[in-house]
């Protein structure tokens, strides 16, 4: 209870609490605001880097396809290590085009794997297959769907996969859901 002496004391004091629960919803608000703007972006971002991705490993697989080419197509039976880049042997398909990169003892191997060993190859970094992707938070999953290509895809929660395909018999790389990122703004 406040006394006539200290009203005005009072009416400041509950204001203040007033004041701060207005300036505590618009921080929340503010914050809301930002987060769906910054997690936009990011999402974009991601996209933007994947895109990079896929123009990098198109120029390595036609790099890769370019040196077998002049050293004469060797080794042109399938899965044979034909190039070697880093002292690391890349296996070809008939065509020339790398199917997967790896030590030459592994000549049983599911196609998911070779997926995973180009995308290593190419980026330097290791990715999930789409095999073991549920045992873990993978941003980005290497799979064959039909065993003539590989999928590389950028996991988004709630969104459709973003990925590319590279075509083991053509060396063609195909950036999908190219409308979906563009319209994401």
């Amino acid at each position: 209870m406040c006394r006539a002496s200290q009203r005005a004391h009072c009416l400041q004091k509950g204001l203040s609490v007033i004041e701060g629960l207005i300036a505590l919803i618009a921080v929340a608000a503010l914050v809301v605001i930002a987060n769906h703007y910054l997690e936009r972006h990011i999402t974009q971002a991601e996209r933007t880097a994947l895109a990079s991705i896929a123009r990098n490993f198109s120029t390595t697989m036609t790099m890769i396809h370019g040196k077998w080419v002049i050293e004469g197509k060797p080794g042109s039976q399938r899965h044979q290590p034909a190039v070697m880049i880093d002292s690391q042997p890349v296996y070809l398909s008939k065509a020339g085009w790398p199917v997967r990169a790896g030590l030459a003892s592994k000549t049983e191997q599911h196609a998911d794997e070779g997926c995973a060993e180009l995308w290593q190859l190419v980026t330097g970094a290791a990715i999930t297959t789409a095999d073991t992707a549920h045992k873990t938070k993978a941003r980005y999953i290497a799979s064959s769907p039909d065993n003539q290509l590989c999928r590389y895809a950028l996991i988004e929660p709630g969104n459709q996969p973003y990925s590319f395909d590279y075509s083991h018999k053509s060396g063609h790389v195909q950036l999908s859901s190219q409308k979906t990122a563009a319209t994401s703004n």
